[in-house]
């Protein structure tokens, strides 16, 4: 009974351990990655996990890519992300047995695509294969010996960006590689646009540089000995990156994060507001132009210099783009058990206009 009973106790103490999470945004993949690793499913998903530090990667929809964060959840919170309204990336499927154009030799190479084309963005789906060597993108394919390459190599443990032009490759970058097991399914992505190369893994961005030797052509599949397994081929148009945003809660202790790709010194301002009754009225420099006064959603807190919702609120942007500031809710009767929407509004340097919005996060007082 003693055995049962503390048994009992332990799954009820795994049980109030887990966080809770939610997603709402665009019908796109999102990557946690942490210990407990998972993935959701937009436009809306729920899931139980663990504690601990978690990276979360989102993909890519018709308004951009939103920016990869990075927090720690505590044991039973209640974790919600958010990117914004939007469509799914508008892709285009390249089935594996069309005519794609093939060069054989040292790397076997199949392309697809306009060759006049420059910038876009190549994605891949692949079954690890035990016998796999070297294998990987192509972009901007002009010839054997004119192309960039991003190559997974799983013996030496890294992912590559090469160049040909005219003679042996020229590497560019490396990154690590995570060790995979046969039969794991990934993603890769390559995406040129202009002068700017980058490449992805399951959605996270670990490559990236400016080269301007090739400006167009084909796109396609490489090997150097076994070829993994090739699910899916597919193109778009490059995307950017857009704002995304979290919250992590545990009772009235709230983090928020976001991720802005805004210039550094915009200044970043916490706002507290209600969801409007009716879909969205255009705004010039945060009013409704027509109306001449503030947007019509209800607005419960702004920051401000004094501190009065909490201190760091209100803050400048850095490099990278992050926010992150720990509030505790004010225990105000009106607004207990009621959920309201975070988001941080992004004000010009001179404070002139809100330059943008993050997604907005809900919290509940």
């Amino acid at each position: 009974m003693l055995l049962a009973a503390g048994l009992g106790l332990c799954a009820a103490v795994t049980v109030r351990a887990q966080s809770h999470w939610q997603l709402r945004g665009a019908p796109a993949t999102t990557r946690v990655v942490g210990e407990q690793s998972f993935v959701l499913q937009g436009p809306v998903a729920f899931r139980a996990a663990g504690e601990g530090d978690h990276t979360v990667h989102f993909g890519p929809d018709a308004n951009g890519k939103p920016v990869s964060m990075q927090f720690t959840v505590p044991g039973g919170a209640a974790v919600a992300l958010a990117t914004s309204d939007a469509m799914a990336l508008a892709a285009t499927g390249w089935p594996l047995d069309a005519n794609w154009r093939t060069e054989a030799g040292e790397w076997q190479t199949r392309t697809i695509g306009d060759e006049e084309h420059g910038d876009y963005r190549v994605m891949a789906t692949l079954r690890v294969v035990a016998a796999a060597q070297q294998f990987g993108l192509v972009a901007r394919h002009r010839g054997p010996d004119q192309l960039y390459r991003l190559v997974c190599d799983p013996a030496a443990h890294e992912l590559r960006l090469e160049r040909q032009l005219g003679g042996p490759a020229l590497l560019m970058l490396r990154a690590p590689l995570p060790t995979w097991a046969a039969g794991e399914v990934h993603e890769l992505a390559l995406q040129v646009n202009g002068f700017r190369l980058q490449a992805f893994l399951d959605d996270a961005p670990v490559l990236q540089c400016f080269d301007g030797a090739l400006t167009k052509g084909a796109f396609g599949l490489c090997h150097r000995g076994e070829a993994p397994e090739w699910l899916r081929c597919a193109s778009a148009a490059p995307v950017g990156p857009i704002a995304s945003a979290a919250a992590v809660q545990a009772g009235r202790e709230v983090t928020l994060h976001a991720r802005a790709p805004f210039t550094p010194g915009h200044w970043y301002v916490l706002e507290l507001c209600l969801d409007r009754p009716h879909g969205a009225l255009p705004l010039q420099n945060g009013v409704e132009p027509w109306l001449l006064q503030r947007p019509a959603a209800p607005q419960l807190l702004l920051g401000d210099w004094c501190g009065t919702l909490a201190r760091g609120v209100l803050g400048e942007l850095g490099n990278d783009g992050a926010i992150a500031v720990a509030i505790e809710l004010p225990d105000l009767p009106t607004l207990r058990l009621r959920t309201a929407l975070a988001r941080w509004l992004l004000v010009s340097a001179d404070g002139e206009e809100i330059s943008g919005r993050t997604p907005a996060v809900p919290i509940r007082f």
